[in-house]
């Protein structure tokens, strides 16, 4: 097998395998195989393809990932992960919360937490709340409106 064609060959599963990870990295060195499979083409040695796979990787590397991470960051909404993602949310008061001194708590989301009340009112076993901010372990809420 020409060696043209095993660069060819590896910068293409390089790049396919670029689906599975995250962080535009993987694609960089299927290019840098691409481009060395052109020269191999070429009739060029061993030693001149490696040079030119690992200075075009790097080349795409440094040139083309930072914009392509900023590309494919800018068209992400901002979103919250793990606990702050329930800012927003509503839910239902499983316990009565006493206003912002005595806790109570809530459901949301399909889970139960501590909660207490942003405006310091009382919030009654069944009404509805919208969690506004997280304090720690526990919930600070107010009324549905």
């Amino acid at each position: 097998m020409q060696a043209w064609y095993i660069w060819i060959i590896v910068g293409i599963i390089l790049s396919i395998l670029e689906i599975f990870t995250s962080g535009f990295l993987v694609i960089n060195l299927g290019i840098g195989a691409i481009i060395a499979g052109l020269v191999a083409l070429t009739g060029a040695g061993i030693k001149a393809q490696i040079i030119v796979f690992a200075l075009s990787s790097l080349v795409v590397f440094v040139f083309i990932r930072k914009f392509a991470v900023r590309y494919l960051n800018k068209q992400k909404p901002d979103s919250y992960t793990n606990v702050e993602a329930l800012k927003g949310k509503t839910g239902i008061v499983t316990a009565p919360i006493g206003g912002s001194v005595k806790k109570g708590q809530v459901k949301v989301g399909g889970e139960e937490w501590s909660a207490l009340c942003q405006d310091d009112v009382e919030v009654e076993v069944g009404e509805r709340i919208v969690v506004t901010a997280i304090d720690g372990n526990k919930l600070i809420v107010r009324k549905e409106e």
